[in-house]
């Protein structure tokens, strides 16, 4: 016996897409009833309008982020609506995939009714150094309005335990593609958001040591690039990048480098394994948990140049058949469905 539930993420663009197209892909039930809000600025809207033919609403959110923040009556409408839906529908348990803005509102009015559980996909317990949002204090709020908690690595499992909240252990995950594109020997890929803790600056001087004479690095994402960084021997793409021109740049890569300095998981890795190329990261926060060492990739013993530059030499010299992981996500949502 199921019950009925719903899947809230009303975000735009980056990994929250991805996340939301791949849960809605790895649905294997055909009769699963699960109700899905997805948002009208949505950048892969016609892939999950195709991937899903019934239970997906759209909704009406304002593209600009004054409006998302001063449109309190807009917002208590979408809220409204999406409550009575939510009744309609007979959902008893709620799952927002990733924070907005509005859905912790919507969050609070759920909790007041008290006839729907909150299960709340937690991805940081700290802002992002260069991000704004969500802060410290937004976070501890989406934990404090939620009934169970959703992680997505070992190391924001762990401090999610002084919380005393029931814990379920996701995992980002990409379906199997195809790789049909040769890569050039030596070729290594920064790819996403260009933000402090991304570790940039690392890279340009751990980049100087890498001992391989294929060599060559690309820097891909839409960001300030570091002054530091600008001085090696790069090709620099300075731009907001699609899902397909993100797929594609790894796929003409040898390796994908995570340099990061801090950080929670990451949905590059997963994307990186599911076109069977290798990933090299630093042992921060919950990167490691997604690598299986010398399998599907390396992670460099520090968070230092000659560390990091040294994993790389060894990534690059080596032979990698790589198999995409085992799909938990089907286990998910039985998870979520089940009473």
């Amino acid at each position: 016996m199921r019950r009925n539930t719903a899947v809230v993420y009303w975000g735009s663009r980056g990994g929250g897409p991805r996340q939301l197209l791949n849960l809605i892909s790895s649905i294997q039930n055909k009769d699963s009833q699960v109700l899905f809000f997805a948002s009208s600025n949505n950048e892969l809207l016609f892939e999950l309008q195709t991937s899903l033919k019934k239970n997906l609403e759209i909704t009406a959110i304002p593209k600009n982020r004054f409006q998302l923040i001063t449109n309190i009556p807009l917002r208590n409408f979408v809220v409204k609506n999406t409550l009575a839906n939510l009744e309609k529908n007979n959902v008893t348990r709620v799952y927002f995939l990733m924070p907005h803005p509005w859905d912790l509102y919507l969050a609070k009015k759920i909790r007041k009714l008290g006839k729907i559980e909150v299960w709340r996909g937690i991805h940081d317990i700290q802002r992002h150094p260069g991000d704004f949002w969500p802060n410290r204090l937004t976070i501890r709020r989406l934990i404090k309005n939620a009934d169970t908690l959703v992680c997505f690595s070992s190391f924001i499992e762990k401090h999610l335990l002084k919380y005393g909240k029931p814990i379920v252990k996701s995992h980002i995950f990409e379906v199997k593609r195809e790789n049909n594109l040769s890569s050039q020997d030596g070729s290594v890929l920064f790819v996403g958001r260009i933000k402090k803790y991304k570790g940039l600056d690392l890279l340009a001087r751990a980049w100087p040591l890498v001992l391989n004479s294929q060599k060559s690095l690309t820097v891909a994402g839409s960001g300030a690039i570091p002054l530091e960084l600008k001085k090696i021997n790069a090709n620099f793409i300075n731009e907001w990048l699609s899902n397909s021109e993100i797929e594609n740049l790894i796929r003409k890569s040898n390796l994908v480098v995570l340099p990061y300095i801090e950080a929670s998981q990451s949905g590059v890795i997963a994307i990186a394994h599911s076109l069977s190329t290798p990933v090299v990261v630093t042992p921060v926060g919950g990167l490691a948990d997604q690598v299986t060492q010398g399998i599907n990739g390396l992670v460099a013993s520090e968070t230092t140049p000659e560390s990091l530059a040294a994993t790389i030499d060894v990534a690059l010299s080596r032979v990698w058949e790589i198999e995409t992981e085992y799909n938990p996500l089907p286990n998910f949502l039985v998870q979520l469905e089940s009473i």
